[in-house]
């Protein structure tokens, strides 16, 4: 019966890489890939990593911004004082928070109008976990260690910053400059690997790549302009009116051309090509993301099951080590619904 069911699973990864060589330091992604009907990644640079080991089809299918972000509203400017550059995420070496506040001190040197907030997690600022950096006890400098709840989120990126900094030196895709974006927030990143795909300077500030280095990820890191970061910086702090007519733009326009709707388009356009004939159902299953059903594989299975009508094909996008797919074998309903 087992080999019954998976001849009914279209099995499709979802992936992405944060530098040029996954296979350096996680081998076992080739043998993984090769279990695949179909690669979906987030980015046209992880769709040419994966190209150089992966045989299977890859389709590039972009994360989607939660629409909690993704509004289009245009956010006021802020008129009160300090003046605020911030930045969030799992701040390690690889988002470059450490430069970034070295830049900041650079350019704002001895300017009390100014404050840097780094939002991180787990202890990171650029050093290993717990090695919090103090900046040489720069008050201007704040970082906050916790973990960030999206309406704390928002609401930080809404009304106690007024631009965004993000200079990575390697994405797979890049979530929280787009955030940031959606949110109509004046943003600077990097312009590289899975970043070039927001880049447009109609609508927000791609940031120059000055020199490769190695990454202990594998392959190469791209170094950002520190100089360019800084006049950015600088410009930004000098002209928030015009920078934040810009953002408002940049709002609309990611709400309109890369937000939930756009995400789900392109998901339906490569799932019709495995299967045309499929029932066109769209499963609601992000409800349970939120409610916490899906910390248990099994009930998240309930919650596809239910959705899916008779005679309908599983589509097994992935699901960590399998964990799902065990899921499966273990109900017997599961196979009359195949």
């Amino acid at each position: 019966p087992y080999t019954t069911l998976f001849r009914s699973v279209v099995k499709i990864g979802y992936t992405m890489y944060e530098a040029d060589d996954p296979l350096r330091n996680l081998p076992e992604w080739r043998h993984d890939c090769e279990c695949l009907d179909m690669l979906l990644v987030p980015s046209e640079h992880s769709k040419t990593i994966f190209s150089s080991f992966v045989d299977a089809p890859i389709q590039v299918v972009p994360l989607a911004v939660n629409p909690f972000y993704e509004m289009g509203e245009p956010k006021k400017l802020r008129h009160k004082k300090p003046f605020v550059f911030g930045m969030h995420g799992t701040l390690t070496d690889r988002k470059s928070p450490q430069e970034l506040a070295r830049v900041f001190q650079k350019v704002f040197q001895g300017n009390n109008d100014v404050r840097l907030q780094l939002k991180t997690r787990l202890g990171f600022c650029g050093a290993g976990q717990n090695q919090l950096a103090d900046f040489g006890g720069d008050l201007r400098i704040e970082i906050i260690n916790d973990d960030w709840l999206r309406e704390r989120v928002r609401r930080w990126m809404r009304n106690e910053i007024d631009c965004y900094v993000f200079p990575s030196k390697g994405e797979g895709f890049g979530m929280p400059p787009r955030e940031a974006v959606a949110s109509g927030v004046p943003t600077i990143f990097s312009n590289h690997t899975g970043l070039v795909d927001l880049a447009d300077d109609r609508y927000n500030w791609p940031l120059p790549v000055h020199h490769e280095e190695q990454s202990p990820l594998g392959g190469i890191w791209r170094i950002p302009d520190w100089d360019a970061l800084g006049e950015m910086m600088k410009w930004m702090y000098e002209h928030r009116e015009e920078a934040q007519l810009k953002a408002n733009r940049g709002a609309q326009w990611i709400a309109r051309e890369k937000g939930m709707d756009a995400s789900a388009k392109r998901m339906i356009e490569v799932l019709d090509k495995v299967d045309p004939n499929a029932p066109k159902k769209v499963m609601q299953v992000a409800e349970t993301l939120d409610n916490g059903a899906t910390a248990h594989h099994g009930e998240f299975w309930q919650v596809l099951e239910a959705a899916m009508p008779k005679g309908g094909r599983i589509l097994d996008l992935g699901f960590g080590e399998g964990i799902l797919a065990q899921e499966q074998i273990g109900r017997a309903s599961c196979r009359e619904r195949v």
